[in-house]
């Protein structure tokens, strides 16, 4: 076999797209500060959404970059940014249950406040509308774990399966300028 057909199988046959590098890349920085104009972020944003997972306990964990993973887990995904503070917006809240490890990201004031076991990691901000890049963040529920599995792309699971119940999208996140 040639040098060139070598090179050119192996550039075919690569398991990785220029999308999923520039994500990859996307995974490790921290996002810009959100400026505020009338009312909403227009550009950058503060607080990046990262999931992580245990192989050992078969599990999500959802956190951003000044609250790190527990050590079992590693860095799977980057869901998006948020906005900071914004009056018109719900806030997007993170939680963690201390008895079942599950993770849970709410757009819905007083939804899991006050509930068994669930503590609150950090109040995020509001989605936000920049230029048309804000995705809908999907919800799962695994009904044999007991625990949340948020996405950005609905084809990964879509309406669900035997094991993943679809509880819709929930917020949004930019995609874009991060």
């Amino acid at each position: 076999m040639s040098a060139l057909t070598l090179t050119v199988f192996l550039a075919v046959t690569s398991c990785s797209s220029d999308s999923d590098i520039q994500n990859d890349a996307n995974m490790n920085g921290a996002a810009p500060k959100a400026k505020i104009q009338n009312g909403e972020a227009k550009v950058g944003m503060s607080n990046l959404i990262q999931g992580f997972y245990s192989p050992s306990k078969m599990i999500h964990y959802y956190s951003v970059v000044d609250h790190p993973a527990p050590p079992s887990y590693f860095k799977e995904r980057v869901l998006g940014a948020v906005g900071p503070e914004v009056t018109s917006n719900p806030y997007i809240t993170i939680w963690y249950n201390t008895q079942t490890e599950d993770s849970y990201i709410s757009a819905i004031p007083g939804e899991i406040e006050n509930k068994n076991g669930w503590t609150k990691i950090k109040m995020l901000g509001a989605s936000v509308n920049m230029n048309g890049t804000n995705v809908p963040v999907y919800e799962y529920y695994n009904t044999k774990k007991g625990s949340h599995f948020y996405t950005t792309s609905f084809n990964e699971l879509g309406y669900g399966n035997d094991t993943w119940k679809y509880h819709g999208p929930r917020f949004y996140v930019n995609i874009g300028g991060f």
